[in-house]
This record gives structure tokens, C-alpha cells and sequence, in this order.
């Protein structure tokens, strides 16, 4: 044991079981008292079986170490509420025992949906709920939780009762209630040797003896309003098995009700866990394991349920205590379940004479630490102002209703700001004209001026996020405005993760539009998986935005596209040459243009002529040749390698153009592959040809070199011109 187990873990799980299994009695007697005043006992005894069966078995297969495990709040208020459901009173009619069994039952499908969660990976999208739907009912539940106590601490009296004065119980109840709470405020700021609730519970105690040596009857417990009294219940693992009895008696209906009701209470658990979860990664600078936690959470609740036990949740407050008294591994969770086993087979009388009001002062200070107390500063700012309002609707809801309205009201107000995120935030990510930037073919001056002539005729929209019935209407208002100049409409989805059909009809309107005025739209860069489940081409394909019927052109990328119109724009100014025709003489190739006449055969002597058919290497990274090639006829393209198996597109040179010059002028290794992308006929001319040449001639050579720098020059404006509108 001293070779697996720190001290940290034996202090910290010490520390953390003084401060849950306190709260878990109270959040026992929350749970229970609300089905009949005569449950205290049971609901203790449940409370610190939750503390036990969840405390050991949540932190053995859970995701975080350090988190403690125990009954919690919202868990509490959510029983409490189910008292007054009428389901639950008719169950209740029947005796106490099918009403308990329905509540085991509740835990139980709570537990189940947990597991449930964990393995579709619900961990991840439960933690992406609105922070303000989690602060409303969170707030709600800690409302809740500080009015329920209000008659505990007036010893169990309804307010309509107080007519005829204060009586001793009465005063005794607020006082001690009162100094639970005052010692939970004050004595932590001065010392930190021991947590909170465990100061407000001595302050408690000490409050209660001092009234029992002025008054006789609180010395006992038998008819004794202001203790937990003799526990009821035994922790064994046949509860569950035992309330089959309960549960043949009752129709459908109530099972059906506590199945749903099991759902409710388990996205409440998981919220409770995960929101604790993100605080001790914080705090920890460490990583969990959100669907493994939910995993280790749903274990504990079944196992809570089996016992006859209350649910529980990853809970904050014992988990802070945990890590500032030295725990750092899950055993240190492990232990605070022990030790509560430990305090219950030895401790269990002790725990009959604690105080019902001190257990109420420590979950009012719990109830209304909840509380968000910032909600007024969202009404500063006009962008939070619908933020404070859904605040308030699930609080209201709560209040007025149920806390399982309010998880619902929760949930349709997540889908909500889910449409509102979507609506407000562009889809467009980027938006470029052809005269901004240029596709990775290669183009000779002249073709280039053509080209940027003609830019505006062709638009690039670079799409992002979900395109939904949401956000069509606007993509469709801003493509529309383009339609009047641009003829070609590009549409990159490079960064889209999900298409609904309203959005793949809008992008056939366009498409209609564009044909009516001889243009064409463009889909590209489609993403490697869509949310739909599909391949996206064969989404596309079956959602009839793809396909012969539709007219729509497909390209793996954008820059695939911008070529196509390129070429389109270049045949309609007898600039286009195709790859077949006639390979070009010396004197048509644009480097040489400006040579002198009778320079050309000299030069035509350091030439070298030389064909690769389509898919041949001409060379290859790392290669030492420094030969400068010249097209006469063909397509190359040049292929940056990344890595073994990816390689990047970086150009295209045509019939005319030249490539090789950095090895060229620099006389360093190959940087790239060079590829025949269709049959090409070359001139190539080695370094040391060309340096013999200009030793006999500078002339001719200066009057090369002054051409190959021009066109160099026209490349690196095109770069600048595309940088220019990536920033």
C-alpha cells in the first residue's frame, strides 16, 4: 500500500470526505424530505450511500484524476422537484416505498444514459452547451436549493404556521442555522487548516449543545425536529433488487416517467461533472477524459442506485479541497469513498444527532455560491443582453415550473444560439476576384495582361462552417451582386462541414443564373468527410448539386478552376495554344525575342533539343544539373515534395515559358520535381554552354540575361498581386 499510495492522495481524499459526505447527508434529506417531512433518516442514509458507492467507483474508471465523486446539488434539487410532479404523488399515495423505488429507478436510467453518452462520445458535446443556458440553471438549482431550505430552518414549519409567534424550536433552528452559515463566511478568511462546510458544521454543533443544556428534550433524539435522528436503511448491493416488488405494482406510465425523468437528470449530472472538470484541468494544467469521466460517472450512479443511494456527480468544491491538500492521483477519489465507508460503520450514531438546520445553513451558503451574481453586467454590453435573457428564461422556467422544463428550455435555447452563431458569423471566409489572383499555370506577360484585363469576370468564394437554411439566404444575396460582372463563379468548400438541402438548392439557382448569362459555377476543394456521413462527391452527387443534369463543373482545387477560365479568357483573344500544336522555333520563344537575328544561330548551337513523354521526370529534387529548360511545345509541372508520401503543386509552365532558372543562376541542387504533364518538346541549355557562350559574346549574353530577368520580374508581381489579397 505505502509503495502505489502519496500522502497527498491519504490527506487530500481525507479532506475532500469532511467536506462531501456532510453536503451528501443534506442533499439525502433535500432529496427525500420533499416526498414526506418523515424521510430524513432514509435520505441521510441515502445520501451517504451516494457518497460511498459513487466516491469509489466514479474515480476507479473515470477520465480526471483528483475529482471527487459525491452527491451534488443540482442532483438534489432535481429529486426534490420530482416530489411535486403528479406522477410521483400518485406513486406516493401508495406508500413511501413505490415513490423511493421510482426515485432508485430515476438514478439508475440516469446512470445507464451516462454509459450511454460515454460510448457515442457525448462528453464532447456536452461540453460545448452555452455558457449562459449552464449559468441559468445552475443559478435556478441554487434558487431552488436556498428556498427549500427556508422551512428546515424555521424547524420544518410552513410560514402559515407562524401566526401565533416564534416558539424555542423555532428560534433554536434560525440560530443555529444562522452561526452554520456565519462560520462558512468568516472562518475561512481567517484560517484554511480545515474546509468550510467543516467549520459551519462544528459551529452548528456547538450552537445545538448550547440550546440542548438550556432545554431537557433536545438531549434525546426520539421526537427530537432538529436532528437527522436514528438512520434508516442498510448499505447492501440488493436495493435495487429488492424494489422489484414496488416497481410490479405500479403501471407503465410511472416507469415510462422515471426513464425520462433518468434522462433529465443525466444530462444534468454530466454538465455538473464536465463544468468541474474543465475547472481542475485549469487549476492542474492537466488534460481529462471527458467520455471516459462520463464512463466512470454513469458506473458510480448505477452502482449508487443498486445500494439504494442518490446520485451524484463530479462536485467542485471537494475536488478544490482535494487538490489543495495534496491529492494528485484518482486513488486520492478512491480514499474519499473509503473514508466515508469508514465514517459510516463507525461514525453512524454521531451522525443522528447532527443538526437539520446546520445541514440547511451549509446548503444555503452552497445554494447561493451557484448563483451567477454577474448576471447584471451582461446587460452592459448590447452583444450580452440576449445572454442575460436566456439567464432568466431557464431560471424562470425552473422556478415556475420544473427543473426538467428547464432542461429542455436549456436545450432548445443551445439549439438556438447554435442558428444564432451560424446566422451572425459570415460563411464566407474569403472572397477574391480573378484580377487578384492567378492559378498556379504559369503565364507569358502578354497572356498575363489579357488575363488581369478580364479578372472581374470571375469571382472566388471561400466557404466556411455549416451552410444551412440559416445562413443561405444571406450566401445567396452576396453571390447574386456578383452576378452582374463576373461570369464564372468559383466555389471552394475546402473549410465547409456540413451542407443542408436548402443550401445545395440555392447553389443551383446560381447555376441556373450563371447559365442564362453563358457563365459557369465551379465547386472545388471538397472536404474529406461531411457531417452527413458521406463522401461528399457522392453527397453531392445524390443531393443533385453534381452530375451531367446539373452542369456544375467539379475540381479538386480552386486553382484548377481559376485555369480553366484562364484558358477560357486566352482562346477568346487567340492567345490559348494547346499542347499539340507545333513545337515553337527559337526566335518565337519570348526570352529570345529581343536577340539580334543573326545571334540566334549561335545560340541555337548551345542548345539541346529534348522530348519526355506525358508522366516522364525531367528532374528531380536534389539533383545537381543546372540546365534552364525552355518549352517549346507541352506542359510542365513543377512538384515541391513534402514528405514521402505528400507532395505541393507549386506551378505550371506552358508552351513559350522557361523553368530550372534558380539552379540555373545559383548553381545549387534541385529544389522541386519537374513532370511532363503532357508530351512536351524542350531546349536545354547547361550552365557551362551558356558561360563559354558569353565569354565569346557578352553581348548576347547581357541582352539574355536582361529578357530572363524581365519575365522573372513579371512572375514576382503575380506572387505580390496574390500575397496582396491573401492579407
Amino acid at each position: 500500500m505505502r509503495a502505489y499510495v502519496k500522502s497527498g492522495d491519504v490527506w487530500g481524499g481525507l479532506a475532500a470526505m469532511l467536506v462531501a459526505l456532510p453536503q451528501s447527508i443534506a442533499f439525502g434529506i433535500t432529496a427525500f424530505s420533499a416526498l414526506d417531512p418523515g424521510l430524513l433518516a432514509q435520505g441521510a442514509m441515502a445520501g451517504i450511500i451516494g457518497a460511498i458507492a459513487v466516491g469509489l467507483v466514479a474515480p476507479i474508471f473515470g477520465g480526471t484524476p483528483r475529482l471527487i465523486s459525491s452527491p451534488c446539488a443540482p442532483a438534489a434539487a432535481f429529486l426534490a422537484g420530482l416530489a411535486s410532479e403528479g406522477w410521483m404523488k400518485s406513486a406516493f399515495a401508495g406508500g413511501p416505498g413505490p415513490a423511493i423505488a421510482l426515485v432508485i429507478l430515476v438514478t439508475f436510467s440516469a446512470g445507464l444514459l451516462q454509459l450511454l453518452f460515454a460510448f457515442l462520445g457525448g462528453g464532447k458535446v456536452i461540453k460545448y452547451i452555452p455558457y449562459p443556458v449552464v449559468a441559468g440553471y445552475m443559478s435556478s438549482v441554487g434558487i431552488i436549493i436556498v428556498i427549500g431550505q427556508i422551512p428546515r430552518i424555521l424547524g420544518s414549519t410552513p410560514l402559515a404556521e407562524f401566526e401565533h409567534g416564534v416558539s424555542p424550536v423555532h428560534l433554536a433552528a434560525a440560530i443555529i442555522a444562522t452561526a452554520t452559515i456565519a462560520a462558512m463566511f468568516i472562518v475561512p478568511r481567517i484560517t484554511s487548516v480545515m474546509p468550510a462546510p467543516i467549520f459551519g458544521l462544528g459551529a452548528g454543533l456547538v450552537a445545538y449543545g448550547l440550546f440542548a443544556l438550556a432545554f431537557p428534550e433536545y438531549r434525546s433524539l426520539e421526537g427530537n425536529v432538529l436532528v437527522v435522528g436514528p438512520l434508516h436503511g442498510e448499505f447492501s448491493f440488493d436495493v435495487f433488487f429488492s424494489r422489484f416488488r414496488s416497481y410490479a405494482t405500479l403501471q407503465g406510465d410511472y416507469l415510462r416517467e422515471a426513464v425520462l425523468a433518468g434522462g433529465t437528470l443525466a444530462v444534468i449530472l454530466s454538465i455538473d461533472t464536465l463544468k468541474s472538470c474543465v475547472v481542475v484541468d485549469t487549476v492542474t494544467r492537466s488534460r481529462s477524459d471527458s467520455n471516459r469521466e462520463l464512463l466512470g460517472q454513469g458506473l458510480g450512479n448505477i452502482t449508487s442506485a443498486f445500494c439504494g443511494g442518490l446520485a451524484g456527480a463530479g462536485t467542485l468544491g471537494a475536488t478544490l479541497v482535494n487538490v489543495s491538500s495534496g491529492g494528485v492521483t484518482r486513488i486520492s477519489g478512491v480514499l474519499a469513498g473509503l473514508f466515508a465507508l469508514i465514517a459510516l460503520v463507525f461514525l453512524s450514531p454521531v451522525f443522528a444527532w447532527v443538526p437539520i438546520p446546520a445541514l440547511s445553513g451549509i446548503l444555503i451558503v452552497v445554494g447561493l455560491r451557484m448563483i451567477d451574481w454577474k448576471l447584471a453586467a451582461l446587460l452592459r454590453r448590447k452583444a450580452t443582453a440576449l445572454d442575460f435573457f436566456v439567464i432568466l428564461t431557464v431560471i424562470g422556467v425552473a422556478l415556475k415550473f420544473s427543473l426538467m422544463a428547464a432542461a429542455g428550455a436549456g436545450v432548445a435555447l443551445s439549439a438556438l444560439f447554435f442558428m444564432r452563431e451560424q446566422m451572425r458569423g459570415s460563411v464566407v471566409h474569403k472572397k477574391t476576384y480573378g484580377s487578384e489572383i492567378s492559378s498556379k499555370r504559369s503565364r507569358l506577360p502578354a497572356e498575363q495582361k489579357v488575363i488581369r484585363a478580364s479578372g472581374q469576370r470571375a469571382v472566388l468564394y471561400e466557404l466556411q462552417g455549416s451552410l444551412f437554411f440559416g445562413n443561405t439566404d444571406r450566401l445567396f444575396t452576396l453571390i447574386h451582386a456578383d452576378l452582374e460582372e463576373s461570369q464564372f463563379v468559383i466555389i471552394s468548400m475546402r473549410r465547409v462541414q456540413s451542407i443542408d438541402s436548402t443550401a445545395i438548392h440555392m447553389l443551383l439557382q446560381i447555376n441556373t443564373l450563371l447559365e442564362d448569362r453563358g457563365g459557369r459555377l465551379f465547386i472545388t476543394d471538397l472536404p474529406e468527410s461531411l457531417e452527413e456521413g458521406q463522401a461528399p462527391e457522392e453527397f453531392l452527387h445524390d443531393a443533385g448539386l453534381l452530375g451531367p443534369a446539373s452542369g456544375i463543373v467539379l475540381f479538386d482545387e480552386f486553382y484548377y478552376a481559376l485555369e480553366w477560365v484562364e484558358d477560357y479568357i486566352l482562346k477568346e483573344n487567340d492567345l490559348y495554344h494547346s499542347h499539340l500544336e507545333r513545337p515553337l522555333e527559337l526566335g518565337e520563344i519570348e526570352v529570345f525575342e529581343n536577340v539580334d537575328a543573326e545571334d540566334l544561330p549561335l545560340i541555337q548551337q548551345c542548345l539541346e533539343s529534348r522530348s519526355f513523354s506525358a508522366g516522364n521526370t525531367i528532374f528531380s529534387s536534389g539533383d545537381t544539373s543546372d540546365n534552364l529548360f525552355f518549352i517549346r511545345r507541352g506542359v510542365v509541372r513543377i512538384m515541391l515534395p513534402i514528405n514521402s508520401h505528400r507532395q505541393h503543386h507549386l506551378a505550371s509552365f506552358g508552351r513559350g515559358d522557361f523553368f530550372g532558372d534558380m539552379a540555373f543562376v545559383d548553381h545549387e541542387v534541385r529544389s522541386a520535381h519537374a513532370i511532363a504533364e503532357t508530351d512536351c518538346d524542350l531546349y536545354s541549355l547547361s550552365r557551362n554552354v551558356f558561360d563559354s557562350l558569353l565569354a565569346k559574346d557578352p553581348q548576347i549574353g547581357r541582352q539574355f540575361y536582361e529578357n530572363l530577368v524581365r519575365v522573372l520580374a513579371h512572375r514576382f508581381r503575380a506572387v505580390h498581386l496574390e500575397l496582396r489579397s491573401l492579407e
